[in-house]
């Protein structure tokens, strides 16, 4: 099972995905800007650099509050 995990809750953001055997990639992002920014391009990156396409996924895991919606 891969996981995909997105933190926005507070001003810096971080995502990861994982497996069974542990995680495989991590990216942690502080800037400026505001999360609906720069989430989506992170995870392209994140995924391409495992050579992963979101049909690979088996989940997507996120954090709720106190953050800003349109990051999640």
């Amino acid at each position: 099972m891969r996981v995909l995990a997105l933190d926005t809750t507070g001003p810096r953001g971080s995502l990861a995905v994982a497996s069974e055997e542990g995680p495989l990639a991590e990216a942690r992002v502080s800037t400026g800007e505001g999360h609906s920014r720069w989430v989506l391009g992170a995870v392209e990156a994140l995924l391409a650099g495992l050579r992963l396409r979101v049909e690979d996924l088996d989940a997507i895991a996120v954090t709720t509050g106190p953050g800003s919606f349109t990051g999640l």
